[in-house]
């Protein structure tokens, strides 16, 4: 229990009591501080830059301040508040909810975090150098082309340059960040995150046909989510190309993989592919001891797939 005293009128009080209404004071003063400049700010942009103040605050204060919003996974309003203190004490703390392991915020929310904070100091390379290197403690080193299918779907398109350049700068010291942007898009197929390999294609990334059309030979012979392959088609992607005596059809029919095998054809309809050249394309076949996409659902007994084969023109030889 708590020793209790007597004050001059003889009224019993707690030993400590007075310190703890100056602690709760002093917290609703840092957290009506925090709502202020939150809401000071809140139709700014993401990529709004840091702001030009001599705001003095120490890095444990700051997380006090910051502490309600860390509790609530408010990442924005983490941000704003962030890119309001000289960008030292901004690092240092966030640097402290990076290796917090009991924090209430996810991995995807830290990274967001150094996202919003890097994308304000695109003019400042060396400081945003400083803030990226932060997410090399968030993403085990075989993933870490993941940061860009993560930074595009929460809305850093404008970023994704500068995460490759920042990438290409340390390719020497960390091997796993070679062509990351390349192999950011495998993965978002490996992920299937078809919005997102969009996202990296309009944020700049090149697909050009040799890329779209390993990507969509991946795709089909590893028996991936088939969402991404009228896009592929789309970008250009030789969707005439054979590999092994296979062509895609045949490839995709062989393993009785009928979403996939409509994907592809969806994806000539939708490029404007002349319904011709598309019947030649379901019947043709690169090796004869493998055979056309039609004799290969017959012979396996791939109904479904038949049915749907004969439907779009697809002849027995």
């Amino acid at each position: 229990m708590r020793e209790t005293l007597r004050d001059k009128k003889g009224v019993t009080v707690m030993k400590g009591q007075h310190y703890d209404i100056n602690v709760l004071l002093l917290s609703l003063l840092l957290f009506s501080i925090g709502l202020g400049i939150v809401y000071s700010s809140r139709s700014k942009e993401n990529s709004q830059p840091y702001t030009n103040n001599n705001l003095t605050i120490s890095t444990q204060d700051g997380l006090d301040l910051l502490g309600p919003f860390i509790i609530a996974v408010n990442i924005k309003d983490i941000i704003t508040l962030l890119k309001r203190f000289p960008q030292e004490t901004s690092f240092n703390i966030a640097k402290r909810i990076i290796e917090e392991k009991q924090s209430s915020l996810k991995s995807s929310d830290k990274q967001e975090l150094i996202f919003g904070l890097a994308q304000a100091l695109s003019q400042k390379q060396d400081t945003q150098y400083k803030f990226l290197d932060l997410l090399l403690e968030l993403v085990e080193s075989n993933k870490l082309p993941v940061l860009l299918i993560h930074a595009v779907k929460k809305g850093y398109d404008n970023l994704i340059s500068d995460l490759i350049t920042w990438a290409k700068s340390k390719e020497d010291t960390i091997p796993n960040l070679q062509d990351i942007a390349k192999k950011a898009l495998f993965m978002a197929i490996d992920l299937q995150e078809t919005k997102a390999l969009e996202a990296l294609e309009k944020s700049g990334i090149s697909i050009d046909e040799q890329t779209a059309t390993d990507l969509i030979w991946y795709a089909v012979s590893q028996n991936k989510n088939p969402t991404p392959i009228p896009f592929l088609i789309k970008l250009g992607a030789a969707y005439n190309k054979c590999k092994e005596g296979n062509t895609l059809l045949t490839k995709a029919t062989a393993q009785n993989n009928l979403p996939m095998v409509k994907a592809i054809i969806t994806g000539l309809q939708k490029k404007g592919i002349p319904q011709k050249d598309i019947e030649t394309f379901i019947n043709r076949f690169a090796d004869p001891a493998i055979g056309s996409p039609l004799q290969i659902a017959l012979e396996k007994k791939y109904v479904d797939i038949e049915l749907y084969l004969r439907q779009q023109g697809g002849l027995e030889k």
